[in-house]
């Protein structure tokens, strides 16, 4: 897994800019397929587990394997991701701790302060 601090630029909807720094990981193949098991064997398993449970068998048994694959897909699709990234709204100047997320730049935020939306850009 390969973890560094990159530059960003923040663009709001008005198109003022400004300058960010966050962490850009990739994640290895295999990394994100062992990952997918998990989700796959904990969600199989807890469910298996949860079948004798009465009333919550009626729940469990199909709602665990559903959120199961979801995160295994999820878990696949994410090869890389931005997350803490730093710096100043470009409208209000509020200082921001963005969560980011999946690196399909331009990556979707908004600010806390004044609640407008923001993109994260590659630099």
């Amino acid at each position: 897994m390969v973890n560094e601090n990159v530059p960003y630029l923040l663009r709001a909807e008005t198109g003022q800019t400004s300058e960010a720094k966050g962490r850009y990981t990739v994640y290895p193949f295999s990394m994100r397929v062992l990952a997918a098991i998990l989700w796959l064997a904990i969600g199989f398993g807890g469910a298996a587990v949860l079948v004798v449970v009465p009333v919550v068998h009626l729940i469990s048994t199909w709602l665990l394997p559903l959120v199961a694959v979801l995160g295994a897909f999820n878990a696949l699709r994410t090869p890389k991701r931005v997350s803490h990234v730093t710096g100043r709204c470009p409208v209000c100047q509020g200082k921001l701790l963005l969560a980011g997320g999946r690196a399909d730049f331009p990556v979707r935020d908004s600010c806390e302060h004044c609640g407008r939306p923001l993109t994260i850009h590659e630099v």
